[in-house]
């Protein structure tokens, strides 16, 4: 009983997680946490990293496993205070829920040489500035911009990046002149003319089914709309996407569509949105109107506004330490 409270006062600060070497330096050996395990108390994700039975379990738990297992002794508070490894490329996509990238590997980016035995670890050998990174449900990740970037450097195919510039733009925010910015040196790569980054960024939005009109109106909107901006990202992503499948005639109907879309929220955050939309002005209503193809200016419409692995890999030496994994060393990735 002493072990599991040890272990679940451990585990406690890295999402219910831990590692057969953090347990060791406070006294639990390899054969009690065998034990532990074969009782259920402890679910073994990867060799020498468990999950405490009845933690809260999370899609990226084997990822937060396999930063765990990069320095096994230490805790993630200790190491996060100067971060040794960073998750990123796929990986970091993955967590900012950025297209729909493969990510069967766990990649991350170190500034000095790293092997490890793992066969599903992927190293990329980098400097990475403070802007470069942060904090993402608790792991130090590459930041948006930075992941697109990497993702371009190492010739992601078009098609899939596409969807990651997609859902940077329309579902976290990202300005899409600062991804122009990032793509630049990758442009000639996917066959535009050198350096032509917003070229780039245009071509992936049509891949990815969001069209120039759309995103000028979404653009439009959001000036006099910046509630748009603040709903999750699940919200926003939704509104730009039903906007791209059935674009409205007229500013009047956009508004509908929206409000019909978003009803269920509060009355009192409907009209917050209303109150944005209604002093569009003429100038305002006219640009709406030539992006979305209309002949003329709309009057304005009083509306409704916006209403917001397990895979147990069964019981092989579980008591094992980390030192004696027996799996082939990964390439290491020089950038």
């Amino acid at each position: 009983m002493g072990h599991q409270l040890v272990l679940a006062e451990l585990a406690a600060e890295q999402w219910g997680l831990l590692t057969s070497a953090q347990a060791a330096e406070r006294g639990v050996s390899n054969q009690a946490l065998a034990q532990l395990h074969r009782a259920g108390a402890l679910e073994r994700l990867a060799h020498g990293v468990y999950r405490l039975t009845g933690a809260p379990g999370g899609e990226l738990d084997e990822l937060r496993g396999a930063w765990l297992g990069l320095s096994p002794k230490l805790t993630a508070g200790d190491r996060l205070r100067h971060p040794d490894a960073i998750v990123s490329f796929r990986s970091a996509a993955r967590v900012h829920r950025l297209g729909d990238l493969d990510a069967d590997r766990h990649e991350f980016t170190v500034d000095r040489r790293r092997t490890s035995r793992r066969t599903d670890i992927r190293f990329h050998r980098g400097h990475l500035a403070d802007r470069d990174w942060r904090l993402v449900n608790g792991l130090p990740t590459t930041t948006i911009t930075k992941t697109v970037a990497d993702l371009a450097s190492v010739n992601t195919d078009g098609g899939h990046l596409a969807g990651v510039v997609r859902d940077a733009i329309t579902a976290q925010g990202i300005d899409a002149d600062v991804l122009a910015d990032e793509l630049r040196p990758y442009a000639h790569r996917y066959g535009l003319k050198l350096g032509d980054g917003s070229g780039l960024v245009a071509r992936f939005l049509e891949e990815a089914g969001i069209p120039k009109a759309t995103r000028q109106a979404v653009d439009l909107l959001s000036r006099d709309m910046p509630e748009l901006l603040r709903l999750s990202d699940e919200a926003r992503t939704q509104v730009v996407e039903q906007m791209a499948l059935a674009m409205a005639p007229t500013v009047a109907a956009v508004r509908e569509m929206i409000a019909a879309q978003w009803a269920p929220v509060t009355d009192e955050f409907r009209q917050s949105i209303a109150s944005q939309l209604a002093p569009v002005n003429d100038a305002g209503r006219e640009s709406i109107a030539r992006q979305l193809r209309v002949p003329q200016a709309v009057p304005e419409s009083p509306t409704g506004g916006l209403a917001s692995v397990d895979g147990r890999p069964g019981d092989q030496d579980v008591a094992a330490s980390d030192a004696d994994e027996a799996a082939r060393p990964v390439t290491e990735e020089r950038r």
